[in-house]
C-alpha cells in the first residue's frame, strides 16, 4: 500500500517540478520523506527546499539524510555546493572528505562526479522522468572559498568554519581527515606521534567559542572520562591549544549502527548488539549520567560488531544539575520520551534513556522509528498523545513476546516502562535464550483506556454524544410505544361504536 502510494507521490513531484511549482513539489516531498526515511528522500526535499532559497530548512533535511546513511556522497555533494548559505555546516566543503572518509574525485569544472553522475537517480527512471537533475544543475552556486589557513594552528576560516587539512598539525597531533561535526565541534582523525597511534580528536568550532559553549564542551569530556566501559567510548586526553578546547577518544574503524541497520541482518544479532547497549547506557546510569540523545548514529560498531556509545554532548550528570539544566529543547525529537520533548528537565532520568533505546529496538523490528511526520509539531503531538503501531502489525511474523518488550519501553508514563537499562538488556537476553519475557502484551482494552486518559476531552465528548443518542433512542421508543397504545385505542373505540350501530 505504501509503495503505491510513495510511486503516485513521485510521480506528482515530478509533474510540479516539470511546471517549476516548488513549494507544492517541497510538500510532496515531505510526505514522501514521511513514508520512506531514507537519505535519497531527504535529498530531494533538501534541493525543493533549495529552489525555494529556504537554505535553513534544506540544512535540516541534509542533517537527517547524514542520520541515516553518514557516507552519503549526495548529500556531503550539496552540502559542499550551499556551505556558505546554510545556518547549519555540517561538513568542511575544503575537506573534500565524506564522514567515513571517501574522497570526493573533483572534475574539471570543480563539481563532484557524484553530482554529475547524479547518483541519486540511477536506478529510477521516475525520479529521472522529472527532471530533478535540474534541481541540482541550477542549484544556487556558493562562492568559492579560501581554503588557505593564516597559520598552522588557526583553525578558523571564513563563515566560521574550522577545517584541518593533511598538512595541518594541532598540538601534538597530526589531522588526518574529518570524521564529522555536530554543534559544538568537528572530530577528526588524527596520529599521536608520541604515543604512536590513531586518535579520534573533538575539537570546538570558532563559531562557538564563548563561555557557555565551552564549559559544556569540557563537561563533555569530563562525564566521559569518569566512564571506563567496554562498550562506552573511551577518552585519552583533554586541553587547550590556542584557545580552542578539545579532547581526544579512541579512534573507531567502523560504521554507525544507523548505517548497519540500512542492511538486512539477523534479528538475535541485532537484539544482541542493542542487550550490550543497554548494558553500557546502565553502568552510564551508574555513575550519575544520563546521556539524552541515545540513537543509531551515535553508537559505532568496531570490528566484531562491537557496539561502542559515543557523543556525551548533551548529557546531564545528575551530581552537576546546575550546569546542565537547560530550557532548550534538547537531542534527537524521534527518540526523546514524551518528558524530554516536553521541556520537562526535571522529570528526565535514566528511564528516559530506556525509552530511546525502545525506539531503537522499535527501528530494528519495523526499519523506522516510532512517530513519524512532516513536522516537528507534528511528531512532538504523537510522541506526547498516541500510541506507536504494534510492530507485529508492521513487520508479520515477529514475535509477541519481543513486541511486548519493546512497547513496555516505549511507554508514555516512566512507572510503566523498564526502571532501568539493565532491566531492559536482562529481557532482551531472556529472549534471546528463549525464556519467558516479565513485559505482558498490551490489549485492545488497554490501548482504549489509555486513549481515554490521554484525550479526556475527547472521551467525555464521546461521552456525552453517547449518552445523547441513548436519551434520544430511549425517547423515541418511549414515543412509538405510546403512540402504538393510542392507535390500539382508537381502533378498539371504532371497534367498539361499530358494533353499537
Amino acid at each position: 500500500m505504501d509503495a503505491v502510494k510513495i510511486d503516485e507521490l513521485k510521480q506528482k513531484f515530478n509533474e510540479l517540478v516539470k511546471a517549476h511549482k516548488w513549494q507544492k513539489a517541497s510538500a510532496i516531498a515531505q510526505e514522501i520523506v514521511a513514508l520512506q526515511p531514507t537519505a535519497r528522500s531527504y535529498c530531494k526535499s533538501a534541493m525543493a527546499y533549495i529552489k525555494l532559497r529556504q537554505y535553513d530548512v534544506a540544512a535540516q533535511n541534509l542533517r537527517q539524510a547524514l542520520q541515516c546513511d553518514p557516507g552519503y556522497q549526495p548529500a556531503h555533494d550539496l552540502i559542499e555546493r550551499l556551505v556558505p548559505k546554510l545556518e547549519t555546516v555540517f561538513l568542511a566543503p575544503e575537506a573534500q572528505m565524506s564522514l567515513h572518509g571517501t574522497p570526493v574525485t573533483p572534475t574539471a569544472n570543480g563539481k563532484s562526479v557524484a553530482i554529475e553522475e547524479d547518483e541519486m537517480l540511477s536506478g529510477d527512471e521516475s525520479w529521472q522522468n522529472g527532471g530533478l537533475k535540474a534541481l541540482v544543475d541550477d542549484a544556487p552556486q556558493p562562492p568559492p572559498i579560501s581554503t588557505t589557513p593564516s597559520s598552522p594552528t588557526d583553525l578558523s576560516l571564513p563563515g566560521e568554519i574550522a577545517a584541518l587539512d593533511s598538512s595541518k598539525i594541532f598540538g601534538r597531533y597530526q589531522i588526518e581527515r574529518e570524521l564529522g561535526r555536530g554543534g559544538m565541534g568537528a572530530v577528526y582523525k588524527a596520529y599521536d606521534p608520541t604515543l604512536k597511534r590513531h586518535v579520534a580528536i573533538k575539537v570546538m568550532l570558532a563559531s562557538e567559542a564563548n563561555d557557555k559553549s565551552k564549559q559544556r564542551f569540557v563537561r563533555e569530556a569530563r562525564m566521559m572520562v569518569k566512564l571506563d566501559h567496554p562498550n562506552i567510548i573511551k577518552v585519552f586526553e583533554a586541553g587547550e591549544e590556542n584557545g580552542r578546547s578539545f579532547f581526544t577518544m579512541e579512534f573507531i574503524e567502523g560504521a554507525t549502527l544507523s548505517r548497519f541497520l540500512q542492511e538486512q541482518h539477523p534479528l538475535p544479532q541485532l537484539i544482541g548488539l542493542l542487550a550490550k547497549v543497554a548494558r553500557a547506557v546502565h553502568y552510564a546510569h551508574s555513575q550519575g549520567i544520563i546521556h539524552r540523545d541515545l540513537k543509531p548514529a551515535n553508537i559505532m560498531l568496531a570490528d566484531g560488531y562491537e557496539p561502542k556509545v559515543l557523543d556525551f554532548g548533551i548529557a546531564q550528570d545528575r551530581q552537576q544539575t546546575k550546569l546542565t539544566t537547560t530550557n532548550g529543547l534538547l537531542g534527537t525529537l524521534e527518540y526523546m520520551p514524551p518528558e524530554q520533548a516536553n521541556g520537562q528537565v526535571a522529570e528526565i532520568d535514566a528511564r528516559s534513556d530506556v525509552y530511546a533505546l525502545g525506539c531503537i529496538l522499535y527501528q530494528m523490528l519495523t526499519g523506522r522509528v516510532p512517530f513519524q511526520g512532516t513536522t516537528p509539531v507534528n511528531i512532538m503531538y504523537q510522541i506526547l498523545r498516541d500510541d506507536p503501531v504494534p510492530p507485529c502489525r508492521i513487520r508479520q511474523g515477529l514475535s509477541p513476546d519481543l513486541e511486548a518488550v519493546c512497547l513496555k519501553a516505549l511507554e508514555k508514563e516512566k512507572s510503566r516502562r523498564y526502571q532501568s537499562a539493565q532491566d531492559l538488556a536482562d529481557e532482551l537476553e531472556r529472549y534471546l535464550a528463549g525464556r519467558p519475557v516479565l513485559a505482558k502484551p498490551v490489549t485492545q482494552l488497554d490501548r482504549a483506556w489509555r486513549f481515554v486518559q490521554r484525550h479526556r476531552l475527547i472521551a467525555m465528548g464521546s461521552s456525552v454524544m453517547a449518552l445523547l443518542l441513548v436519551l434520544v433512542v430511549v425517547w423515541a421508543f418511549v414515543n412509538i410505544q405510546a403512540e402504538k397504545r393510542r392507535a390500539a385505542n382508537r381502533a378498539s373505540r371504532e371497534k367498539s361504536g361499530g358494533r353499537g350501530i
